[in-house]
């Protein structure tokens, strides 16, 4: 029942946003972000070009010619988001270096308790384990919500010992 001191808890708050930024999870995220963005600034941009300057854009840009029929459709292609993007992984790992403070910080942010049990706790490749309640779920606190005031994570340290944060 004692208070965990500053310096451990940031420390620890560092550890587990590291673990959570390295996951396949946290680059799915970071990659749907990344799509939902670009495809809404590219429906913006073709939006406001005619068929024509769409033509103009791809003799200019790419160096092909393309009928009005095939500027039609990249417009349609862009308004409608039927298409794919990938990133490279470069685009991960600096998402990734850019948001391990803030992941930090919002952890620090948590009460933390912690754990022991004579039962052991079972880890995994992603050993930040948190969700929002379904009875406390809704429009404003989604269920993989970190910032919403009913999130409940979990982190084991060892087999017997781990960290709870609300």
């Amino acid at each position: 029942n004692s208070i965990i001191p500053d310096d451990i808890k940031k420390d620890i708050c560092l550890f587990m946003a590291a673990m959570r930024v390295r996951t396949p999870q946290f680059k799915s995220e970071i990659n749907d972000i990344g799509e939902g963005f670009y495809k809404f600034m590219v429906e913006v941009h073709f939006d406001n070009l005619t068929e024509a300057e769409v033509q103009n854009a791809c003799k200019d840009d790419l160096g092909k010619e393309v009928t009005l029929e095939f500027a039609k459709k990249l417009k349609k292609m862009a308004r409608d988001k039927e298409y794919g993007v990938k990133f490279p992984n470069a685009h991960f790992i600096k998402q990734a270096l850019l948001l391990l403070n803030v992941n930090a910080e919002i952890l620090y942010e948590m009460k933390m308790s912690i754990v022991k049990s004579k039962r052991f706790f079972i880890t995994s490749d992603n050993p930040v384990v948190y969700f929002v309640p379904e009875e406390k779920t809704n429009f404003y606190n989604n269920a993989k919500s970190l910032k919403s005031p009913y999130t409940e994570l979990f982190f084991p340290i060892s087999k017997n010992i781990g960290l709870t944060l609300n």
